[in-house]
């Protein structure tokens, strides 16, 4: 078994309860239960954070423009020549 650190935290009484009808159910610990959930719940945080950061770098290209005319590079629209 790998180093671990220790923690100590409180827990609401029901999710207490919740915790312990789950790790008796899977014949497991109550910490590993948590330690199981912490590393399902960070891998799932992790892949969202990264969909988001995805976009970055999907459009290549030597305009220096893209921020201030963003319509007419992704919609070719040109709105310096609409009639208002």
């Amino acid at each position: 078994m790998d180093k671990m650190d220790r923690l100590q935290f409180y827990l609401e009484p029901e999710l207490h309860q919740e915790l312990e009808k789950l790790a008796k159910t899977q014949n497991v610990s109550k910490a590993e239960v948590i330690r199981e959930s912490l590393r399902d719940y960070i891998t799932k945080t992790k892949k969202e954070h990264n969909l988001a950061l995805d976009i970055i770098g999907l459009i290549s290209t030597k305009e220096t423009n893209l921020a201030k005319n963003h319509d007419e590079h992704i919609y070719h629209i040109d709105w310096s020549e609409s009639n208002d």
